[in-house]
């Protein structure tokens, strides 16, 4: 397994406490047997993208599209908006 190196180099604190507050608000940890794994979901592409780029690591940005439509006795008809997400396993995709 390679060593990780620093991923914040080139990036302001501003960047970096902005990038903090939007995972925990948005983001979530999950683990399974090999490693954990960081993801971020959301339906603005342009902030996953940002964020992306802060961190400078995990997967590309994946679009999921949600075909179908809200259900519930009383909420409206509306289509899902896309969602974008990107995510890192491991300390091979932190390069």
């Amino acid at each position: 397994m390679k060593k990780p190196k620093y991923i914040f180099k080139k990036t302001s604190r501003e960047d970096i406490i902005w990038a903090a507050g939007l995972f925990e608000g948005e983001g979530c940890i999950t683990t399974s047997r090999k490693s954990p794994t960081l993801q971020l979901q959301m339906t603005d592409k342009d902030v996953v993208a940002k964020f992306k780029k802060i961190i400078n690591c995990g997967s590309k940005i994946y679009k999921s599209d949600r075909n179908g439509y809200s259900s519930g006795i009383n909420s409206p008809r509306r289509k899902y908006k896309s969602v974008y997400m990107w995510a890192v396993g491991n300390f091979e995709n932190m390069s």
